[in-house]
């Protein structure tokens, strides 16, 4: 139903045959859909919590340009690689996507430094690591179970 609600707002604007729709798809497509873009461009006007997507674009080494709200100025601020703009400034959004397709050098620049700090870190284990200094800060250091820290072998103990 919404693919179709989608489908027909397209017709009515003219621009049916101005894209492909490709369906769910699975890890294999998305990474050669990721390897075939130049940048990652998604100018949400809800503020996206996680962010998912921007991890996977920069783990490929696609730069974005995304609106500065939800979750994407703290992921640019810990990770680059990519521009923001300011929510809802289609010219400003056009003109970092236009900057970065015409600067190939400084997108290839800003995807490679995403990359590296994806893999440097937000990785699972860089952060369990950081989830379990937290824990062991909120614990006071111990590692007992009546500070409520993670033992030994990592499982938080029970109360």
């Amino acid at each position: 139903a919404y693919w179709e609600q989608q489908r027909s707002k397209l017709q009515a604007a003219g621009l049916e045959g101005s894209f492909t729709y490709h369906g769910a798809v699975d890890r294999p497509a998305k990474l050669r859909f990721l390897s075939r873009i130049d940048v990652l461009c998604v100018p949400t006007t809800y503020q996206e919590p996680k962010g998912l997507f921007v991890l996977e674009g920069l783990a490929a080494g696609v730069p974005y340009v995304l609106p500065a709200h939800g979750a994407f100025p703290e992921l640019h601020a810990r990770l680059g690689g990519g521009r923001l703009f300011p929510p809802g400034d289609v010219q400003a959004a056009a003109e970092q996507l236009l900057d970065l397709l015409r600067n190939p050098q400084l997108a290839d620049q800003l995807g490679a430094a995403g990359r590296r700090a994806v893999l440097e870190k937000a990785t699972i284990e860089h952060e369990a690591g950081e989830f379990m200094a937290h824990l062991s800060r909120l614990g006071g250091g111990g590692n007992d179970a009546a500070s409520g820290a993670a033992g030994v072998d990592g499982a938080v103990p029970r109360r």
